[in-house]
C-alpha cells in the first residue's frame, strides 16, 4: 500500500526484515510501518514541543533502535521497539534549539512529576522510515520469545 502511494520511497531495507504474524487486538505483521497516534483524552493541547530546523544535515543513512515499555488492554507490561532508518539527521546540545511548553493536563502533570533536569541532546530527523515491532508481553520478551 505504501509503495503504491509513494513509489519514490526505497523500501528495500524494510523487505529484508523478518516478519511475524501477530494479534494485537487485530491481526497484523511485526514489524510494520509506524504511524503517529494522537491522545484524545481532553481534546485540548497539553504539551507543545517545538524544535528548530538544524543546519548541516547529514545524509549518511543510519539505523537507530528505540525500545519502549507500555501496558496492554489487560494492564500487563509489554515491550516493543522500532527500528528507524534515518535518511537525514542532525543534533544539537544548545538549549535554544528546542522549547517545551506544558499545560495543565494529565500528560503535563506526569512530565512535571518526573522533575526532569536539563536537555542533553536534541535529535533532528526530518527524513526517516520506521519499522514498528508489535509489543509483546514483557514476561515473554524477558524469556527471549
Amino acid at each position: 500500500m505504501i509503495q503504491a502511494a509513494a513509489p519514490e520511497l526505497d523500501l528495500g531495507w524494510f523487505r529484508t526484515l523478518p516478519k511475524t504474524r501477530v494479534d494485537v487486538g487485530f491481526e497484523t505483521y511485526s514489524p510494520n510501518f509506524a504511524f503517529a497516534i494522537a491522545d484524545s483524552g481532553t481534546g485540548k493541547t497539553d504539551v507543545v514541543f517545538e524544535g528548530r530546523k538544524l543546519p548541516d544535515l547529514s545524509n549518511e543513512v543510519t539505523l537507530v533502535k528505540n525500545s519502549f515499555i507500555n501496558t496492554d488492554r489487560q494492564d500487563r507490561l509489554t515491550s516493543g521497539y522500532a527500528v528507524s532508518r534515518q535518511l537525514q539527521h542532525a543534533s544539537s546540545k544548545e538549549k535554544e534549539a528546542v522549547t517545551l511548553r506544558l499545560g495543565e493536563g494529565s500528560l503535563s502533570a506526569y512530565i512535571k512529576a518526573l522533575k526532569l533536569g536539563k536537555m542533553l541532546k536534541y535529535e533532528y530527523v526530518p527524513d526517516f522510515q520506521s519499522a514498528l515491532y508489535a509489543p509483546a508481553p514483557l514476561a515473554l520478551a524477558s524469556e527471549g520469545k
